[in-house]
């Protein structure tokens, strides 16, 4: 068991994520409350657990079921599923150019409605679940193996969950003990600094996929064949 924890902590570290600490910097700019920061972090730990003790037991027969259910690699699916997507992709670029109605306010923070603690809890649970595609969530999931005890599956996803997303813990408990304004900033000036070399990367790459997805959806309704196959 010692030597599965230890692999699992390697991916962690494999794993680590900025995009949970950015989220909650967000939700402390909006005026999150304490309670609000621990909803939104204690959700995205329970969830992600949760998520990878599910895929590791019940992972290999599901997806034996779900092969099953999937269209041929030559079907006609594929290329709607090309089309919409194209289409989609290029309608969010279009609205992303669009420029926003006014200046942020995120440095002006707010109180926290009474009510706000579910949907804190509900986004942490909505991250959290983004988990499952990344590589090094599944390569736990198959390090901790589907016949492992569900205490050993539980210390495994938590460990890879706590190191993984070290930056957002490392936030919620630094806002939590109100030692946070000098992390914060930090933050704030690695986003800022990395925001438009980013979105123009996101941007660019989403135009190519797009057009590939549209070209290979064109050539199939016109050969019955994909490009790339």
């Amino acid at each position: 068991m010692l030597a599965t924890l230890v692999q699992v902590a390697a991916l962690g570290v494999a794993g680590i994520d900025p995009v949970g600490a950015a989220l909650l910097l967000s939700v402390i700019s909006s005026g999150g409350s304490r309670a609000s920061v621990l909803a939104f972090s204690t959700a995205a730990l329970v969830t992600t657990v949760a998520s990878g003790v599910i895929l590791a037991i019940v992972g290999r027969g599901l997806l034996d079921q779900l092969t099953q259910l999937i269209p041929s690699a030559q079907s006609a699916v594929w290329a709607w599923v090309e089309g919409v997507a194209a289409v989609a992709i290029l309608v969010w670029l279009a609205r992303r150019r669009r420029p926003s109605a006014g200046p942020a306010t995120a440095d002006q923070p707010r109180s926290a409605a009474p009510g706000s603690l579910i949907g804190y809890g509900a986004a942490g649970a909505l991250f959290s679940i983004t988990s499952v595609i990344d590589p090094t969530f599944v390569a736990t999931a198959a390090v901790a193996g589907p016949t492992a005890t569900v205490t050993t599956l539980i210390a495994a996803f938590t460990i890879w969950t706590m190191i993984s997303q070290l930056m957002l813990f490392g936030l919620a408990a630094a806002f939590v003990a109100n030692v946070h304004q000098p992390l914060v900033r930090r933050i704030r000036t690695l986003i800022a600094r990395l925001r438009p070399v980013l979105s123009g990367t996101v941007g660019g790459v989403a135009l190519v996929m797009a057009a590939v997805l549209l070209l290979d959806a064109v050539w199939f309704a016109a050969t019955g064949r994909y490009l790339l196959e």
